[in-house]
């Protein structure tokens, strides 16, 4: 929100810094009840010492809109700055580890954990009061 906290960078930065090496990139269409027509997320799968990791993320505003990048939600959290005096956003991503003949179940499992979250989120975004008018009321 506007009062504090920081979206996290791309994976894409901070998984070969940690000696992840990755092997696919991509983007998935999921349906969440609050965009029954679908939305895009990134995909990511990194591999290291043998082990798969399977990562999904995207970025999310003003409670229900969900972008895949985040040149759109500064974009959008800019606007929302100027019209509502709010710039909420969230990265938000969701990983397993999945061993290789386990990662379609994985990533089945993975989609259906995020439609989830993008439902839960709205309903579980952060209320921000306003400082000026509180201070007048007291």
């Amino acid at each position: 929100t506007a009062s504090g906290g920081r979206s996290r960078h791309n994976p894409l930065a901070c998984l070969p810094g940690s000696g992840w090496a990755v092997v696919e990139t991509g983007k998935e269409t999921l349906a969440p009840q609050i965009h029954p027509g679908g939305v895009k997320v990134n995909t990511i799968l990194a591999k290291k010492d043998g082990v798969n990791s399977l990562l999904l993320h995207w970025y999310q505003s003003d409670r229900t809109r969900i972008l895949d990048n985040g040149v759109e939600q500064n974009i959008n959290r800019f606007w929302g700055r100027i019209t509502r005096n709010r710039d909420d956003g969230a990265y938000v991503q969701v990983s397993a580890y999945a061993a290789d003949h386990d990662l379609e179940t994985t990533r089945h499992l993975l989609e259906r954990f995020s439609v989830s979250v993008m439902d839960a989120l709205p309903d579980n975004w952060p209320v921000e009061v306003d400082r000026v008018a509180s201070l007048k009321d007291h």
